[in-house]
């Protein structure tokens, strides 16, 4: 999958700039946790620590991200890290605590009094 097709996959929920390119795949990276996609629709899902991969995760963070798995099926918990495979539905019933549990950012969005406050300064720019 390409950063769009995971962009898509969720609906355009997460930002653009959580996707990134590690190892030659695509995933959707947060401060604890990895979303890759796999094959029929199943996805990993990786909690530890995205930018120091030797520190676990605290008990209270794992607390909260086994609550949210308890209604996704099974996941194995390893010393400060939970992994667990689960269907894109699945993902995206449970996007809103997952992107909190997870640590992602989500998209950017604007009222429309926002977006003419934006032109008009762009207008102002370009004379």
């Amino acid at each position: 999958m390409n950063k769009q097709q995971i962009f898509d996959a969720f609906d355009g929920y997460f930002s653009k700039t959580g996707i990134v390119e590690v190892d030659g795949e695509w995933r959707l990276l947060g401060k604890w946790c990895e979303i890759v996609p796999l094959e029929d629709g199943l996805w990993d899902l990786w909690f530890h620590d995205t930018k120091d991969l030797s520190k676990p995760l605290n008990g209270h963070r794992m607390r909260i991200i086994r609550d949210i798995l308890q209604g996704t099926g099974a996941y194995t918990e390893l010393d400060g890290e939970i992994y667990t495979q689960v269907h894109i539905r699945t993902i995206n019933r449970y996007k809103r605590t997952l992107r909190k549990a997870g640590g992602f950012r989500k998209k950017k969005t604007y009222t429309n009094e926002q977006l003419a406050a934006m032109r008009e300064r762009l207008k102002g720019v370009k004379k």
